[in-house]
C-alpha cells in the first residue's frame, strides 16, 4: 500500500496551505493532503466524481477532516483503500 509521506507534498500557491499531495483510488475518490499556510498539522478533503464529499469514519459532514498527524493521514488512507478496493495512486 502507498503511504502518505510528507515528502509527497508539492509546493502550491494557495492562500490557505502552502504544500498539496493528492492521491486517486480507482476512477471515482480522489483524497487530497494539505498542509502549511493556516493549517496546523494536515487538512484532508475526500472527493467522489470530483465533487467535495462526506464519508462515515473518514471525514467530517463537510468531506474534510483538520488537525491531523502523518499516521492519522496514513489510517485514513487504508480506511479508504479498504472501503474503495483500490490502492492510491498519488496523482
Amino acid at each position: 500500500m502507498t503511504k502518505f509521506n510528507k515528502s509527497d507534498l508539492l509546493p502550491v500557491s494557495d492562500k490557505y496551505f502552502t504544500h498539496q499531495a493528492v492521491y486517486e483510488y480507482g476512477d471515482n475518490y480522489e483524497l487530497s493532503v494539505v498542509t502549511g499556510g493556516t493549517i496546523d498539522g494536515y487538512e484532508i478533503c475526500l472527493f467522489h466524481n470530483g465533487l467535495e464529499t462526506p464519508m462515515v469514519g473518514i471525514t467530517d459532514t463537510s468531506g474534510f477532516k483538520s488537525c491531523l498527524d502523518e499516521s492519522s493521514v496514513n489510517l485514513i488512507m487504508l480506511k479508504l483503500t479498504i472501503l474503495t478496493g483500490h490502492r492510491p495512486q498519488q496523482i
